[in-house]
């Protein structure tokens, strides 16, 4: 086989087989379809996670202005410790219901998530992965985190929220039809990269720090992290945090209808 250059550097094939460099809009429409889906399905995750975090922290503000109202009504007695009566009752009954919600639903709910994710996504519950992921894990960890922030409890939401973010990103690629290519048991290798950007998407929903939940998705992973999945975690992170902040901006009238005149005074200037 014969080459000749040009004169601009190029190289052609005399056999007849040449190939141009392709040009910026080639690239780019390559890209689209090869990446096109994926980035789809990575701002579906991050709104879809945004709309979950919102409706955790609606559920929280409708618990905390109704213990409010109660302590108003207690405080109108006689007795001095009736507000403390009914803040501990409050307390322990949504707590309690909390705990009842998870051992009904799916027990496989309960605690943090974070070391199942780090199991699942260190390569070690291949098979069991599914059982962590559930349709029914999901609506338990919602409602059973919801109450238990609601109780007035001092815990977060960071290891919940992640788990969460998981078992939404997994039940995208498996129901989703444009997304079942990446659930295939063939493509475990990127199912598990969505697992990541999941975590990171997670973490920037609870602390709205998109960088940090990128770096916390390297941290998660116990073995180890292709640098092709930084941009991965990074766009479902800012997807996650623009419509987190749009759906704040939707309803932040009513959000200043739940906080008393004299705590935003105090702390609003």
């Amino acid at each position: 086989m014969w080459y000749k250059l040009k004169w601009n550097g190029t190289v052609s094939v005399t056999s007849g087989v040449s190939k141009k460099p392709a040009g910026w809009r080639a690239q780019c429409l390559e890209f689209l379809h090869k990446e096109g889906r994926l980035t789809l399905l990575l701002v579906m995750l991050g709104i879809s996670a945004s709309l979950v975090d919102d409706i955790i922290d609606m559920v929280v503000l409708g618990l905390n202005r109704t213990r409010r109202e109660l302590l108003k009504v207690a405080g109108s007695s006689e007795s001095p410790y009736a507000e403390l009566a009914v803040w501990g009752a409050f307390t322990i009954v949504v707590a309690t219901a909390s705990v009842k919600w998870t051992a009904l639903f799916d027990p496989m709910a309960a605690g943090s998530g974070i070391p199942e994710m780090k199991s699942i996504i260190s390569y070690e519950r291949r098979e069991d992965a599914s059982r962590y992921l559930r349709a029914r894990t999901l609506v338990s960890k919602i409602g059973g985190l919801a109450l238990a922030l609601g109780s007035g409890v001092s815990l977060g939401k960071e290891g919940p929220f992640v788990h969460t973010s998981s078992i939404i990103a997994h039940r995208l690629m498996k129901h989703v039809k444009c997304f079942r290519r990446i659930y295939r048991y063939d493509n475990d290798f990127m199912r598990r990269h969505m697992y990541d950007a999941a975590c990171a998407v997670g973490v920037t929903t609870t602390f709205r720090a998109p960088i940090g939940g990128a770096l916390f998705a390297i941290e998660v992973t116990s073995t180890v992290f292709m640098v092709s999945n930084y941009w991965r975690a990074f766009v479902a992170s800012i997807s996650a945090l623009l419509a987190r902040q749009a759906v704040y901006m939707a309803h932040q009238d009513w959000v200043a209808c739940c906080i008393p005149r004299d705590v935003c005074n105090e702390f609003c200037g």
